[in-house]
């Protein structure tokens, strides 16, 4: 799976997002703890500014492993591009830290980011959360998160669950696995830990990525997602991949889902947003 994330990230620094300055120009690097016992690496322009957007990036591994450096290749060409990017890592299901701890975590990372916001040189209006899998899950989390305090403009959910009740039957034993080592044993509290269930209105825009062949988390996760965006009036849009699984096999898919990042999160961060309710399939 990280190659598979490896062959996208380079992809999107060819198709050019944000459209601004050189892919090879310089950045920063440092490690900062956003919170305790838990690390963010912070990739940002080597040219001092203001009021740049920035991309919370959420790493995958069935919230069971994985982490922030997955996403240094993606960070460093968002940082070249003009923006910050801030790669997260986030307690792990697998060392005991059962559910919400994985939710508090990226809430903790934005509201991080947030405070942090001018000294990073951060429009705190701008921020966007990207993640795949597990990650596009938690990134899910925060589009649909209400209370008070940050929030991000935009969120990006490759191939991420959103309905975690789903009967041992319409699921592969290594997903039962999964959300039994998050949630407990019979799976408690599966219906508060799903996104889906907690869409409104105020929702921000997502751009929801799925194989129609994903054996892992099932494409219906992402077909009504969309759909219930659309009955609340939030905006979404759904690129479905024929053929494809839990990831990306084929270069031409590869290259619509990099078009389709790049396009859905200029306009999100850099453009006027369209109107309330719109819903959109890309083709």
């Amino acid at each position: 799976m990280r190659a598979v994330f490896t062959a996208l990230f380079r992809l999107l620094i060819v198709a050019g997002f944000l459209a601004s300055t050189t892919a090879n120009a310089g950045v920063m690097l440092r490690t900062e703890s956003y919170a305790p016992d838990l690390l963010a690496d912070i990739y940002a322009p080597e040219q001092a500014g203001a009021g740049r957007p920035a991309v919370l990036l959420i790493h995958g591994g069935g919230w069971g492993a994985g982490g922030r450096s997955e996403f240094a290749e993606l960070a460093r060409w968002f940082a070249a591009q003009g923006a910050v990017a801030i790669a997260i890592d986030y307690r792990l299901s697998t060392a005991g830290h059962r559910w919400p701890a994985q939710r508090i975590d990226v809430q903790r990372a934005l509201a991080w980011i947030d405070r942090h916001a001018f000294e990073l040189g951060i429009d705190r209006t701008r921020i966007a959360a990207l993640g795949g899998s597990a990650g596009g899950h938690l990134a899910a989390w925060l589009a649909v998160d209400n209370a008070a305090g940050a929030r991000v403009k935009a969120v990006v959910s490759l191939w991420g669950p959103w309905d975690l009740t789903l009967p041992d039957a319409e699921l592969q034993p290594d997903a039962i696995g999964m959300l039994e080592t998050l949630l407990g044993p019979g799976r408690p509290g599966a219906r508060e830990a799903s996104p889906y269930f907690h869409i409104s209105r105020e929702s921000a825009p997502v751009l929801l990525i799925h194989g129609l062949d994903d054996p892992l988390v099932p494409p219906s996760q992402a077909q009504r997602a969309c759909a219930r965006y659309r009955e609340t009036g939030a905006r979404c849009e759904l690129l479905e991949l024929p053929g494809e699984g839990h990831g990306l096999s084929r270069n031409e898919d590869v290259v619509r889902v990099a078009n389709a990042v790049r396009a859905f999160l200029i306009r999100e961060l850099l453009e006027a947003p369209s109107s309330p309710g719109a819903q959109h399939t890309v083709r």
